[in-house]
């Protein structure tokens, strides 16, 4: 998410004179975005999380990694950002979902 202003806020994210930009694949160096792949597996692992959550990252202006928010039910419309994360890595969300309640069915 880049933000036009200092904070996202529900304006910024909800309007439609908003001028916030979102992308599904960040513009980072392939290191960072190793770290934070390694950083989102730690956190799911610690606090044994299940099926999926979305996991979002500050990248501070001297490199530092912040671990901002664990989503354990992410946004699920049009707008949101998970189902659209799934789609850029080729994957399905809705065969995700109907694999997670078969599952559950089982």
């Amino acid at each position: 998410i880049i933000c036009s202003s200092q904070f996202y806020s529900y304006e910024e994210k909800y309007s439609d004179d908003s001028q916030t930009q979102t992308t599904v694949k960040a513009n980072i160096d392939e290191s960072v975005a190793k770290k934070i792949q390694e950083y989102s597996r730690q956190c799911f692992e610690w606090l044994n999380l299940k099926d999926f959550v979305r996991i979002d990252f500050f990248l501070a202006e001297n490199g530092e990694i912040l671990v901002n928010e664990i989503n354990t039910t992410p946004g699920l419309t049009p707008i949101s950002m998970f189902p659209q994360m799934l789609e850029q890595t080729g994957q399905s969300f809705k065969k995700l979902l109907g694999h997670l309640i078969s599952e559950k069915l089982d």
